[in-house]
């Protein structure tokens, strides 16, 4: 068994996407006053946090129509969320370390688990749209201001 660090498979783009705080968490606002200034107490490491912990639930699941051979597992406590300093260059990434059974490069494990879960990606109802519906069934803006 081998340790391999992976990045993507669950979406977690914050920005002008599904999961974007203003899009998920905002549409009930009507007074454009309280609205700004929830905003300005907004927390966005708490919400980032949220969002981590549903799509590591998502990544599990994922995980499971891995092929059996492979025993690809997840290192529980290894992912993390990265937030590029400027979003014209790059997103919000998901990294994660998993076990497996292969003799696969690390960068042959990460196109193999890209490509097997490709579909999932593009699925209109896929992992990023069930962590939306979850924050935003469960969660208001005032759930991540200081």
């Amino acid at each position: 068994m081998s340790d391999y660090k992976i990045s993507g498979i669950v979406n977690v783009d914050m920005y002008n996407s599904i999961l974007d705080p203003g899009f998920v968490l905002e549409l009930a606002y009507d007074d454009i006053e309280d609205l700004d200034e929830l905003l300005f107490r907004f927390d966005s490491e708490k919400y980032k946090k949220v969002v981590l912990e549903q799509a590591v639930i998502e990544l599990k699941e994922l995980l499971k129509g891995f092929p059996k051979e492979l025993q690809c597992k997840y290192v529980e406590g290894s992912a993390y969320i990265y937030s590029p300093p400027y979003y014209n260059y790059s997103t919000d990434t998901l990294y994660f370390k998993v076990t497996a059974e292969t003799i696969m490069s690390p960068n042959e494990l990460q196109e193999y688990l890209a490509n097997f879960f490709l579909e999932d990606w593009e699925d209109e109802f896929g992992a990023a749209y069930r962590i939306y519906e979850y924050i935003s069934l469960n969660y208001c803006l005032e759930s991540f201001c200081t």
